[in-house]
């Protein structure tokens, strides 16, 4: 994977591919495989975060956006005690988790610089089925949330 990115992916960039552990222990979960529906990303480094709190709670308060079929979400965490505390969770259908712990996707997706600085950009990240973005939301904003959510509401459903 390519090096860090100064800041996050613009609108109408492709979302590099990689390959990361997941929450469910699957050690190398292939992102290109989620294309062909609509995702939301958080890059939120650590859920101790109070700020990760809200978002991760406004997400799951929308639980019923995330089918797998039509959309599903994805977030990031760089914080091994994310999982040993329990304090992510996946939902099968449509809700997993990337642990990042080198840092390699935040950095390819402009949320971490390189090492040794510990800077984290978190931030609400859209696509589209393509693996496009079609939305950026900063994590900062307390109705940043509320907009990435809506802005997944409004994507259009797949034809039948």
């Amino acid at each position: 994977m390519a090096g860090a990115r100064k800041s996050p992916l613009g609108l109408g960039e492709a979302a590099p591919w990689f390959r990361c552990a997941t929450l469910d222990g699957n050690d190398q979960y292939a992102f290109d495989s989620a294309g062909g529906r609509a995702i939301l990303m958080l890059f939120f480094g650590s859920a101790a975060n109070p700020a990760v709190k809200v978002a991760l709670a406004a997400m799951a308060r929308r639980g019923d956006l995330f089918d797998d079929d039509n959309a599903a979400f994805f977030g990031v965490t760089v914080d091994p005690a994310d999982a040993a505390e329990k304090r992510i969770r996946r939902r099968i259908p449509g809700i997993r988790f990337f642990l990042d712990y080198d840092r390699a996707v935040s950095r390819a997706y402009g949320a971490a610089d390189d090492a040794p600085s510990y800077a984290y950009r978190g931030h609400w990240l859209l696509l589209d089925r393509a693996l496009r973005v079609r939305g950026h939301f900063p994590l900062a904003e307390g109705a940043a949330a509320l907009d990435a959510l809506a802005a997944l509401a409004d994507q259009p459903p797949l034809p039948d």
